[in-house]
């Protein structure tokens, strides 16, 4: 065979097998919308069922349903679960118990793609058993994140009773996972027990973890937690300060103050700033010396989040930055800077 016929071979055969993929991608898609539209058909019907069964929940008795027709009607009562109130929410969940609804769903997380099985963890968030609870505590140790942080958000919306630092040294906080979410989540923790949260920042846990907590229990609306926060004002790391400072900033409490007031002196310019937003907030009028002096720190940020500060404190830091304004220096250009903010708003 010469080697211009076995190019024209070679060019056939990649051009039939290239017509047989398209082929066959063009009946997988065909096929894929022929289930979907039978699926949104029976799910249609299944509506219907469930809308017929908010008058009378006992006529779900009615209906023999399959694994997959149980996972839908699962789906379209949580749907509705923010409208149905009283005696007629409770009753369809307990009428989809004794249909084995819950049976699905547990099959459904305990196999299966992660699609299906985030789903039903948000499901199975509608059923209260031992058996649930014990089926999201296990997917606490998921090869998924997603499906981890799914299942600790469902633990966090139910009422069993868990421990908070055992959750979290499941989920691996601050060494495996690490996402945006866990700040919600650790707010919601807080919300939930803000006591048993504080636990975790005398525990022998990470420092992003304790970052996490105290973030979380300062935004709790809790002021009994404060005496666990104000120690971690000398913790030896800095992220655990700087959020320390931030939170003293947020609760606005008095029993900060000599903490304040000793974190404008800290060695590390982020510890400064947040004391001096926190000084501030608070309107500690002791620091206006310290404030003052920060107008010529080394780093930017605390310059001009001091000056702000002393705006914040009214006639008193009012009066001391009209007084370094009238300086040439580093220190009048911020006083300056932020006197003509305060004009302008």
């Amino acid at each position: 065979m010469t080697l211009l016929a076995g190019i024209w071979w070679a060019s056939w055969f990649l051009g039939a097998l290239s017509i047989l993929m398209m082929g066959a991608l063009i009946i997988k898609r065909l096929w894929s919308d022929h289930r979907d539209r039978i699926l949104a058909a029976r799910r249609a019907e299944l509506e219907a069922i469930v809308i017929q069964a908010l008058d009378d929940p006992k006529l779900l008795y009615e209906h023999q349903f399959s694994d997959q027709d149980a996972g839908l009607v699962g789906d379209i009562v949580r749907g509705l679960y923010s409208v149905i109130r009283g005696d007629t929410r409770s009753d369809l969940v307990h009428i989809l118990k004794d249909l084995g609804v819950d049976e699905v769903f547990l099959k459904q997380l305990a196999s299966g793609r992660d699609k299906g099985r985030l789903q039903a963890i948000a499901n199975l968030s509608m059923f209260e058993s031992e058996e649930v609870k014990k089926a999201l505590w296990q997917a606490l140790n998921d090869r998924s994140q997603q499906i981890r942080m799914a299942a600790a958000k469902a633990l966090v919306a139910s009422p069993y009773a868990f421990s908070i630092l055992a959750m979290i040294e499941k989920l691996e906080v601050g060494t495996v996972v690490k996402t945006r979410e866990l700040r919600t989540l650790f707010k919601d923790l807080a919300k939930r027990d803000a006591p048993s949260m504080t636990e975790i920042l005398a525990a022998d846990v990470n420092d992003f973890v304790k970052v996490l907590a105290i973030h979380a229990l300062g935004r709790a609306g809790d002021y009994s937690v404060l005496p666990a926060i104000l120690p971690l004002a000398d913790h030896r790391s800095i992220d655990v300060r700087a959020e320390t400072f931030r939170t003293f900033a947020t609760m606005q409490h008095p029993d900060a103050i000599p903490l304040v007031l000793n974190g404008l002196q800290d060695t590390a310019w982020e510890v400064r700033t947040q004391a001096a937003i926190a000084a501030g907030r608070i309107g500690i009028e002791e620091s206006v010396p310290l404030l003052a002096a920060l107008l010529d720190d080394t780093t930017w940020w605390v310059r001009y989040r001091a000056a702000r500060a002393l705006a914040e404190l009214g006639s008193v830091g009012l009066e001391e930055l009209r007084r370094i304004a009238c300086v040439d220096s580093e220190a009048g250009h911020f006083a300056e800077l932020v006197l003509a903010e305060r004009k302008a708003a």
